[in-house]
């Protein structure tokens, strides 16, 4: 986790606790006093609002769903032969 990155912070809504958590940017990483191990991170949500150290077993990194485009649809001809039927003539 660095800063700047986009993270889902899950919800945290227990007894006592009422945090819904929601999609944010990472603004500070904090780190353990002795070793180099990451053990919170701050963090500023999208639709507003802040939250300081935050477990990192709360946070996750955020992954962009592909969604295909709306497109207009195709414009399919149907061939009487592709259903097993004849063709019929007029004349």
């Amino acid at each position: 986790l660095t800063v700047g990155q986009e993270v889902d912070v899950e919800s945290r809504t227990w007894a006592g606790i009422n945090k819904p958590g929601g999609h944010a940017t990472i603004i500070k990483v904090h780190h353990d006093e002795y070793s180099s191990v990451p053990t919170g991170v701050d963090v500023k949500y999208v639709l507003g609002g802040r939250e300081l150290a935050v477990e990192l077993t709360y946070v996750k990194a955020h992954v962009e769903l592909n969604r295909g485009s709306r497109g207009r649809r195709r414009n399919v001809k149907v061939n009487v032969g592709t259903f097993g039927g004849e063709q019929k003539t007029t004349g």
